[in-house]
C-alpha cells in the first residue's frame, strides 16, 4: 500500500513456438523516492538556515556601520541645544574615525568661540552701562549750565540739541531751533 513501482511490460517472441511470452517487470522505487524527499527537505532546511544566518550577519553589519552615524547625529543635536561637553569616541581610523575627529575639533572650536563671545558680550554690557552713565552725567551738566550756551550740531551744521540757556540767550524755543542751520542762529 502506497508503494510506488516502475512497470515495464512487453512480449517475448520465442522462435518456433506459436505464442510468445508476455512479461511484466515491476521495480519498486520507493526507497529512492524517500531518499529524494529527505534530500529535498534537508536542502530546504539548509537554505532557510542560510537565509536566516545571512540576514542576521547583514543586520549586524548594518548596525555596526550605522552606529557611528547615529552617535554623530545625537551629538550634533546636543551641540544644537548648546551642550558642548559631548565628544565622539574615535574607534576606527577609517572615514567614520576621521569624521569623529573633525566633529570633536569643531565642538572644541565652537566652545572656545562661545566662551569668547560671552566674554565680549559681558564687556559690551559693561561698556554700555558706563556709556549710559556718562551720557546721563553729561545731560545733567548741560541742563544745569545756566549762564553758558551748549549746542550740538550734526555734520551738515544743523542743530540737533541744546541746553535751556541757549534758548534763553538766543530767543528761540527748543522746537524752533531744532533743525536750524548754524549760520541762521548767529546772523544779525
Amino acid at each position: 500500500e502506497g508503494e510506488h513501482f516502475l512497470a515495464l511490460g512487453g512480449d517475448l517472441a520465442i522462435e518456433g513456438a506459436g505464442t510468445g511470452l508476455h512479461y511484466l517487470l515491476l521495480s519498486s522505487y520507493e526507497g529512492r523516492l524517500q531518499a529524494l524527499q529527505q534530500t529535498r527537505a534537508k536542502l530546504i532546511g539548509l537554505s532557510l538556515t542560510g537565509v536566516l544566518l545571512g540576514a542576521l550577519v547583514i543586520s549586524l553589519l548594518i548596525r555596526k556601520i550605522t552606529q557611528p552615524l547615529l552617535t554623530l547625529r545625537d551629538s550634533a543635536e546636543a551641540v544644537g541645544r548648546g551642550d558642548f561637553s559631548l565628544r565622539i569616541k574615535e574607534v576606527s581610523s577609517d572615514e567614520c574615525g576621521a569624521l569623529a575627529h573633525a566633529f570633536n575639533r569643531m565642538i572644541g572650536n565652537l566652545d572656545s568661540s562661545r566662551t569668547e563671545l560671552e566674554r565680549t558680550v559681558g564687556t559690551l554690557r559693561s561698556t554700555d552701562a558706563q556709556l549710559r552713565e556718562s551720557r546721563e552725567e553729561l545731560r545733567l551738566i548741560i541742563e544745569s549750565a545756566r549762564d553758558h550756551m551748549i549746542l550740538a550740531f550734526d555734520a551738515r551744521g544743523y542743530v540737533v540739541s541744546w541746553n535751556p540757556a541757549a534758548g534763553r540767550l538766543l530767543g528761540y524755543t527748543t522746537e524752533e531751533a531744532h533743525g536750524m542751520v548754524y549760520g541762521l542762529l548767529f546772523s544779525d
